[in-house]
């Protein structure tokens, strides 16, 4: 069976994040385990850490309940604010069971973790293949 870690904040559930776990539903049996490092929404005022991880926990909440409607295996978690350090930290807790990350994130234009170089970091300290996901800047309505 093939796991995933899926690593995303603020673009967990959008339509293109979904495309890529569909794809690997339909490949075969497979496992999910959702990250999401604590981030601060611009637009949701000023920062405290219980805001942040209250805002994620709900976006991983909603991401798991529609993994689990669809058959899949999966788990989560919040992870540090740092998303460079969240994943290392789960790929260190974990082992080596990860078959691919696939790394979700805004555009260019407004993502902090692009302007972290987050894709090629990791792809520098893994050896883990990393499938980079740009989602929509606003939430495909539903």
């Amino acid at each position: 069976m093939r796991q995933y870690l899926i690593v995303a904040n603020l673009t967990l559930g959008r339509a293109e994040l979904w495309r890529e776990v569909r794809e690997r539903m339909t490949a075969g049996p497979c496992r999910f385990h959702v990250l999401a490092p604590a981030a601060h929404e611009p637009r949701s005022g000023a920062y405290t850490e219980v805001q942040n991880e209250g805002e994620a926990a709900q976006r991983v909440e909603h991401m798991l309940a529609r993994l689990h409607e669809m058959g899949a295996e999966a788990t989560s978690e919040i992870g540090d604010i740092r998303p460079f350090d969240a994943v290392l930290d789960t790929i260190e807790r974990d082992g080596p069971i990860y078959d691919e990350i696939l790394l979700s994130t805004l555009p260019a234009s407004v993502s902090k973790w692009l302007g972290l170089d987050l894709v090629s970091k990791l792809r520098r300290n893994l050896d883990i293949p990393i499938t980079h996901v740009i989602g929509a800047t606003e939430p495909a309505e539903t």
